[in-house]
């Protein structure tokens, strides 16, 4: 879409399911292109699978972009501020295996964020995807395909996990 034949190319969005005549108070709070906090260099790329707790709190995959890297990233807001908590090549709490990509994540009003993970296994029989929680800035694995599991388990796969409120 675009915001007009005068004006050009713009970030349009269509609400659904508000009454003809209602009001809508919206807020721009970041853009593709926006430099990274905390990655001086960085500009987000586009967004994706975006996810909204009870509390307004949002979760996001997207890519962290500069002249000479593009990097697959996490990031969750702060209320009007965004943070990365997981990219590309950042060591994971998984074996210290390197993250390689991600799942849609999800998040709880408390703001806990879990994904699924891709890992760059360093050796032969060293797990290569897992189930990450991450509470404020502090990530744990919650199972891996290596045996590794909280849980006692041996997984094969994961899907994207859904996170709940406790």
């Amino acid at each position: 879409l675009t915001a007009g034949e005068s004006h050009g190319p713009a970030l349009v969005a269509v609400l659904e399911g508000f009454p003809a005549g209602g009001q809508v108070n919206a807020r721009l709070l970041l853009v593709s292109g926006s430099a990274v906090p905390g990655h001086p260099g960085f500009s987000f790329g586009p967004f994706q699978d975006l996810a909204m707790s009870a509390n307004d709190q949002i979760v996001f995959r997207s890519t962290l972009e500069s002249p000479r890297n593009t990097l697959r990233a996490v990031v969750r807001s702060h209320g009007i501020s965004f943070s990365v908590v997981a990219f590309e090549g950042l060591v994971s709490p998984v074996s210290h295996e390197l993250y390689e990509s991600f799942s849609a994540p999800s998040i709880n009003a408390a703001g806990d964020v879990a994904f699924k993970a891709s890992l760059k296994a360093k050796a032969p029989g060293s797990p290569t995807e897992a189930i990450v929680r991450v509470r404020g800035a502090s990530a744990d694995m919650v199972a891996d395909n290596g045996g590794g599991s909280n849980l006692g388990q041996i997984f094969k796969a994961f899907s994207a996990p859904v996170i709940g409120s406790k």
